[in-house]
């Protein structure tokens, strides 16, 4: 495994970092990494997980002395995995000892005199022993004082991704030569840097491709030094303003370059440039006019795209429309970043305007493209996962989600972006309630609210009011909804329309008439411009509101304007907005229009919301059971009691309620079942007691659950036959005897009192004496 670093490493952990991926993805067996754009820590704890892989390995790296930090890292993990570590360095002394690994120095790859003529060929020896000294005898020194004795182009060197030229080596009569090389093989990255370095007239030709695939790996840093060191007459052509106004904003050194790029745009047009500014540093309100500028310049797939997230505050719909349009211009002349970030763009346009499912497949999508370039802007990707994310939670796709956010929002953190830390955090929130766990929802809620500046106090009192309310800390939720109402005030509408949704949320559960006037202007101004997911949030707490009123009609009207927004939400999405199941279990009975859970465990194992049949593993069924047995609901340990005994742990039972909630709502605080349902062993429990014994035993299907060895399922598997069996017995009904009795296996009393009351010329008494004595020979009677 060969790891090539460079001077732009040098206190750069994340360009150390994109570094380490590309050369720990050459690995066979490995997993597929995916994390570009994150400190090179990241991708080593991913490396700690296969040492096994690493021991048949040579771990080789070029440059080493850019990143002392991972070459002790590096030499401290093929320790434990027994690989062998190999350092090159360009000079001595710019790394301790590191025990048994290898360090080379330009000297230590050496070539003797003898080799030196052999090499040099016709060229007088005299002049040979001169170069040989002056290179120290150092073979890859004296390969490029002999192309230069030549006046040859500097040979090229080996790298992990092919050959390349010298870095750093000053030959001008090459320069022309090689750049011209390096663009016939489409190497734009290596081409800007020689430019760049030695060429700054030729950079126009090169930067466009180039600053793309830089961008598209996050070396914002890289692109913004080569940049910021050629002469002004280049740094201020158009192409390079924009690229360094692009890495600049990216890195944070934006006033590097806003006079020059302010200057430049009061004088021209400069489409793309004026869409990059008005996306970043103007004002907000300028943001729009800007951009339509920009686009009557020049319609590309970045100015359509400025313009359809300017819209997006404005007229969704619009939005929508523009950004099509942008992802197909993309598709048809773009870069491969350009379609990734036009797609996401647009998945998000979707999730607002109420096409949850349309969205999470565009955003699906796009993440599958950036995984193919692959992506390394740690700052596009983390974005695009945080928005895939919260729209998996929308259409009730959760399954490995937890896990995935939870290295992203690692990743952020550990990468100091805070502004996506917080993104993470609230779609983790966003989770966790989905998932009915309230307490983490809180952690991840509260951590934002801290962290946030006055007009994000708006969106995050929102999302904090609707953990608290989860956990019934209905108190605090009140003092944070009315704070965020307040703070958010006089803010851009689209804060302020949060914190207004807070304070109503706030009040909705236990002063539902003083939440109705709030959370109706919620409601209107989540419409304008639209927020599909906000406002049908708006709406079940204003419905809710209404039926804690006793005014089921208005509940009813409410939903019907919000069923545009809820049908295609999921039950983890509505669970994820609405708010506590005690509080909204009528609320979600009038959405569903009356589904009803129906379990049929009898002889079988199959859970049906209405017409759907739901697929479950035996201990979530089990769950779903006793759950059922006790509608009142169960505690957490008597729940545990029932299910494992004494062995059980609270742990094993929040991941399997968690699980289940993604299919049937289930409440806590006790555990329950929060909509209506039916078992089929209830209703031959209710038959039996009513005396109704042919109809219960036409329902009764086999044993409940018969290979489940839960403790409470077997008492009440056997509760259940034994009262189905005194009652037949009781009855002496051979019909009904004999109906049981061939459904229950062995059961000897059961034969033998049909045999009592069967006629001696009955055609069933021949079987019915024939298996009773079957029964006795295997009981040795």
């Amino acid at each position: 495994m060969w790891i090539d670093l460079d001077r732009s490493a040098a206190g750069n952990p994340v360009a150390v970092g994109d570094t380490l991926v590309r050369a720990l993805e050459t690995l066979p067996g490995l997993s597929p990494l995916g994390r570009y754009g994150g400190p090179w820590q990241y991708a080593l704890d991913h490396a700690e997980a296969y040492l096994d892989l690493l021991r048949p390995y040579t771990i080789a790296v070029s440059g080493a002395e850019h990143a002392p930090d991972l070459a002790e890292a590096l030499h401290h993990l093929v320790r434990r995995s027994r690989a062998q570590l190999v350092l090159q360095v360009d000079g001595t002394g710019l790394l301790q000892e590191l025990g048994d690994s290898v360090t080379l120095g330009p000297e230590d790859i050496s070539l003797t005199l003898d080799e030196a003529y052999l090499m040099a060929g016709v060229l007088d020896q005299a002049k040979v022993q001169s170069l040989w000294r002056d290179s120290r005898g150092a073979y890859e020194l004296f390969r490029q004082a002999l192309a230069r004795r030549y006046g040859l182009p500097q040979p090229w060197v080996p790298t992990p991704s092919g050959w390349a030229t010298p870095g750093g080596v000053v030959d001008d009569p090459s320069h022309s030569q090689v750049f011209e090389l390096l663009l016939e093989q489409h190497c734009y990255e290596q081409a800007l840097e020689l430019a760049a370095l030695h060429l700054p007239e030729r950079v126009p030709e090169v930067i466009t491709p180039a600053a793309h695939r830089m961008h598209a790996q996050g070396l914002h840093h890289k692109l913004l030094a080569l940049l910021e060191r050629l002469p002004k007459a280049i740094r201020e052509q158009e192409e390079c303003l924009f690229w360094r106004l692009a890495a600049s904003v990216r890195v944070g050194r934006h006033r590097l370059v806003r006079e020059e790029v302010e200057v430049y745009l009061n004088e021209r047009a400069a489409p793309e440039l004026r869409a990059l500014y008005a996306g970043t540093l103007a004002p907000i309100d300028r943001f729009v006019p800007l951009v339509q500028e920009a686009v009557e310049a020049r319609r590309t797939p970045f100015t359509l795209y400025q313009l359809g997230k300017a819209l997006e505050v404005q007229d969704p719909e619009a939005a929508e429309e523009v950004l099509r349009k942008a992802l197909a211009l993309a598709e048809e002349e773009g870069e491969p970043y350009e379609v990734v970030r036009n797609a996401e763009g647009l998945g998000v346009a979707l999730l607002g305007l109420g096409k949850y499912v349309e969205g999470a497949r565009i955003l699906d999508w796009a993440l599958h493209e950036a995984d193919k370039i692959p992506l390394g802007d740690v700052y596009r990707r983390l974005a695009l996962l945080n928005n895939w994310g919260y729209a998996r939670v929308l259409v009730g796709e959760l399954k490995g989600l937890e896990r995935l956010c939870e290295a992203e929002h690692s990743l952020a953190s550990a990468g100091g972006i805070p502004d996506l830390s917080r993104l993470m955090r609230s779609t983790l929130a966003a989770l966790c309630l989905a998932r009915g766990e309230g307490d983490r929802a809180l952690e991840y809620a509260a951590a934002n609210w801290e962290a946030a500046s006055r007009p994000r106090r708006g969106p995050e009192g929102n999302n904090l009011v609707r953990a608290l309310l989860e956990v019934g800390q209905f108190e605090r939720a009140k003092e944070v909804g009315e704070a965020a109402y307040s703070l958010a005030r006089g803010t851009h509408p689209v804060y302020e329309r949060r914190g207004l949704l807070a304070y109503g949320m706030a009040l909705a559960l236990k002063d539902p008439r003083r939440a109705l006037p709030l959370l109706e202007q919620s409601v209107n101004a989540m419409g304008s411009p639209l927020l599909a997911y906000r406002q049908a949030q708006a709406m079940l707490y204003l419905a809710n509101a209404h039926l804690h009123l006793g005014d089921e009609e208005q509940a009813r009207a409410t939903l019907e304007r919000a069923a545009p927004r809820l049908a295609e939400l999921s039950d983890s999405g509505l669970r994820a907005l609405a708010g506590p199941p005690e509080a909204f279990d009528r609320l979600r009975s009038l959405i569903r229009g009356g589904e009803r859970v129906e379990l049929r465990l009898l002889g079988k194992a199959e859970v049906w919301m209405g017409s759907r049949r739901i697929p479950l593993p035996l201990r979530r069924l089990e769950i779903l059971a006793l759950l059922a047995m006790y509608p009142q609901g169960l505690t957490a340990e008597r729940l545990i009691l029932l299910l494992q005994g004494d062995e059980g742990n609270l742990s094993t039972l929040k991941a399997h309620v968690s699980y289940l909630r993604e299919s049937v709502p289930v409440g806590t605080r006790p555990y329950r079942i929060t909509v209506p349902f039916e078992s089929d062993w209830g209703k031959v429990s209710q038959l039996i007691r009513q005396g109704n014994l042919r109809e219960a035993l036409a329902l009764y299907g086999g044993s409940l659950l018969p290979s489940s060895e839960a403790p409470g399922i077997v008492s009440a598997r056997a509760e259940l036959e034994e009262m189905l069996r005194r009652a037949v017995l009781a009855a002496r009904d051979p019909e009904l005897l004999m109906l049981l009795a061939e459904r229950v296996e062995d059961d000897l009393e059961l034969w033998e009192a049909l045999l009592e009351v069967l006629l001696p010329q009955d055609p069933a008494r021949p079987r019915a004496e024939a298996c009773a004595a079957q029964i006795r020979r295997s009981y040795g009677l």
